[in-house]
């Protein structure tokens, strides 16, 4: 009949996904922090590649997805990713809608796949070691990235937007290029959904 369901996921540092029913903003879900957004003084280490949630969604299906994280350092041996994965193993996967740097960047990029052709656009924000707020938007027709608040790049369906059967999955990859092990910490997730039914 064309109504809709509004779902989200949410996952806080040493705590399940859950389902929340309220508020259009990821919040700090404990008073006590102040240091950064959803923080609860753990730090989360997760594998050098891996999906969030064993979700797979249409591009239809959601409508924003929040990651909150931190790099451990600004080395140049490692690749790092966050947000939607076809193949959450592939480095990198054939299909996606993320967040990308590459061992040779210095500023972090903005990438839609579709098929291994893909778009990838420099947001002008330098790879640190600082409290990341990373926002995809959909718009219409374009994907919106945001990076602590900022607008920073628009990607439309013309630049390898993955549309219909493509099933993603929300993740975090890093990926070293040396045989050095690296590591970041994720502290807050967050994937909202509107189903129509």
């Amino acid at each position: 009949n064309g109504s809709h369901l509004v779902w989200f996921a949410q996952h806080d540092s040493g705590h399940d996904f859950a389902s929340r029913a309220h508020g259009d903003e990821p919040q700090n879900l404990d008073p006590k922090s102040t240091r950064h957004l959803g923080c609860y003084g753990e730090r989360c280490r997760p594998p050098s590649r891996g999906a969030v949630a064993n979700t797979r969604l249409l591009m239809r299906d959601w409508t924003e997805l929040w990651f909150v994280f931190q790099q451990v350092t600004t080395t140049t041996d490692h690749i790092q990713r966050y947000g939607l994965f076809a193949d959450a193993g592939g480095n990198p996967s054939t299909d996606g809608v993320y967040l990308e740097r590459l061992a040779a960047d210095t500023n972090w990029f903005t990438v839609t796949r579709t098929g291994s052709v893909q778009t990838r656009k420099d947001t002008g924000q330098a790879y640190t070691t600082a409290w990341r707020k990373l926002h995809i938007k959909k718009n219409g027709t374009s994907l919106e990235f945001y990076l602590d608040g900022t607008l920073v790049t628009t990607h439309t369906n013309a630049e390898n937007i993955p549309l219909g059967t493509v099933g993603l999955t929300p993740g975090a990859q890093i990926t070293p290029t040396t045989t050095t092990a690296r590591s970041f910490t994720l502290d807050f997730f967050r994937l909202k959904g509107v189903v129509t039914r």
